[in-house]
């Protein structure tokens, strides 16, 4: 059996969509053989698992007028892509997604994201999806009408053989959003990492507490800052690590009014600065109000990293008793005693949380979730074939 994944989740340079697939793709069992619709990709994730040969890419975004502010920047970027002028990832990869589907050497389509423009070239076959999160269906106040992944997903849900959801938590949830069969549906989890972490030297020379990735919409990290505000002034010698893109205008403006210009470092960081980071935090905050699973916990878990959970979405599913839990939502804040509790809890409590989350993370393995996702391939094949 031959499966074909196509690009539109894996070439962006860095995503957690795209670690999730080459990981799984990187652990498949022998009797499952897969092809991958890139040509041109910078993704960090495939360079380190090398699961797929390919060029760099010729005309990254990056390198598109860099200094240009504009939101035309974007718009301008694609449309030339679009039209050919351009050898855009995006564009190169759609077109080798295309040339592989119709050259047929394939049995099973995964495909990686929710545009549906793949349809006309299945010629009968079946294809999977993945549900991430229902993100833009539950917080639609930040995403536009016409969102490829609303549109997407009213298409795709009801034509795909099988869908893949990351926790049970996202699956009832595309069950009650979008009506999905339940029966068309199954939970592979995320796999935590396994890599062994090779240089243990401090990234900063202070005492913080870590957030990691995106801070916007639903992530819940205004409301964090302003409930670490007090916590901070009355621990001098603790600052705040976030990683990620720089601090936008709105965000600045809240530290300012805070006054935690100097209690805060950011920077976006490379995967082994973020292993370093997680090593030697004193905890890590994830005051997210929805994810589809927290791929941050793992990684927090494998570090020995106290992680500290907002009480919501997948996040129970996933951490059970290996985490320090709080409530951070416009009713509730309980993150800034659950931390001060911490911080004064005697050794062999916080030595006992680390042996609960070490023992957790080991229901996590991408081996597993591979094997998983083959008998899935397996039983959609069967399915079609009768």
């Amino acid at each position: 059996m031959t499966v074909l994944y196509d690009y539109q989740g894996l070439y962006p340079t860095f995503s957690g969509i795209s670690k999730c697939f080459f990981e799984l793709i990187h652990q498949l069992p022998s009797d499952v053989n897969y092809r991958i619709g890139l040509k041109e990709c910078n993704n960090l994730h495939l360079q380190r698992l090398k699961v797929w040969k390919v060029d760099a890419c010729r005309h990254p975004y990056e390198v598109f007028f860099p200094s240009w502010k504009s939101p035309m920047r974007k718009t301008l970027y694609d449309a030339l892509g679009k039209s050919g002028l351009m050898a855009t990832p995006k564009w190169v990869n759609r077109k080798e997604s295309i040339r592989l589907m119709k050259e047929g050497k394939w049995d099973v389509f995964h495909v990686t994201g929710f545009d549906p423009y793949f349809l006309p070239y299945l010629n009968g076959k079946p294809f999977v999806m993945h549900i991430h999160d229902l993100t833009a269906e539950l917080f639609p106040q930040y995403f536009p009408a016409d969102d490829i992944q609303i549109r997407g997903r009213q298409v795709l849900c009801d034509k795909a053989a099988h869908i893949v959801c990351v926790s049970q938590n996202t699956l009832e949830d595309a069950h009650r959003i979008l009506g999905i069969p339940r029966e068309k549906m199954s939970v592979i989890y995320h796999g935590a990492p396994y890599e062994a972490v090779e240089d243990k030297s401090p990234v900063v020379p202070f005492k913080y507490i870590l957030y990691v990735g995106n801070r916007g919409m639903y992530k819940n990290f205004l409301p964090m800052l302003r409930s670490l505000k007090t916590m901070l002034d009355r621990h001098a010698d603790l600052k705040l690590v976030c990683t990620g893109g720089a601090f936008d205008a709105r965000e600045e403006t809240e530290i300012t009014r805070l006054g935690l210009h100097d209690r805060i470092w950011q920077r976006r960081v490379s995967d082994d600065e973020l292993s370093r980071l997680y090593l030697h935090a004193e905890l890590f905050i994830y005051p997210s109000l929805y994810e589809g699973f927290g791929i941050p916990i793992l990684e927090a878990w494998h570090a020995g990293c106290p992680v500290f959970l907002n009480r919501k979405s997948c996040f129970p599913e996933v951490a059970g008793d290996a985490a320090v839990w709080f409530e951070l939502d416009g009713e509730h804040d309980t993150l800034t005693g659950a931390v001060e509790t911490w911080l004064a809890s005697p050794q062999s409590e916080k030595e006992a949380l680390i042996a609960r989350q070490y023992e957790r993370m080991n229901r996590f393995n991408w081996q597993q979730s591979a094997r998983q996702l083959a008998g899935v391939y397996h039983q959609v094949l069967t399915q079609s074939s009768k």
